[in-house]
């Protein structure tokens, strides 16, 4: 059973930077894949709630030109922020002038928020794999040779 999705206009909120801590507490419970290494943090504040975040660093893995990549990013669960990706990339942007990149999931939508936000769709990449065992799935970034001592 779904819970009815909550709607916000971003013109309502305020975009901020915020510290590493504030916004990894938020990101590992409002984001599918958790936390993620970043050098800056910036969110959609109403008032001291914290409706949005976005996490930035260097670029990881693309040969593309950016420097910087949009890591994480991921609204209050339940929440809708409209026009939020697109209030924090133009944040983002008065901030740095380096190229900027993301990177989409697909089994999650097909980025129409990023592409209205000024991001131009390069590649689609084949999908990865995931182990399984019984009601067990881990994905291939979490078998990694470095992690797999972990498990």
């Amino acid at each position: 059973h779904l819970l009815p999705l909550t709607n916000i206009g971003s013109r309502k909120l305020k975009a901020v930077e915020i510290d590493k801590a504030c916004a990894k507490k938020f990101v590992e419970l409002n984001h599918f894949a958790g936390w993620a290494p970043a050098q800056e943090c910036l969110a959609l504040m109403n008032g001291d709630e914290v409706l949005m975040v976005a996490t930035f660093g260097k670029n990881r893995f693309s040969k593309s030109k950016a420097s910087y990549e949009l890591i994480r990013l991921c609204s209050l669960s339940g929440t809708v922020i409209q026009g939020g990706i697109s209030k924090i990339i133009k944040h983002w942007a008065k901030i740095h002038e380096e190229d900027l990149i993301s990177f989409h999931d697909l089994r999650f939508g097909w980025g129409d928020s990023l592409k209205n936000a000024g991001f131009e769709l390069v590649e689609i990449t084949r999908p990865s794999y995931r182990w399984v065992k019984g009601k067990v799935f881990l994905e291939r970034w979490a078998t990694q040779k470095k992690k797999i001592h972990n498990m």
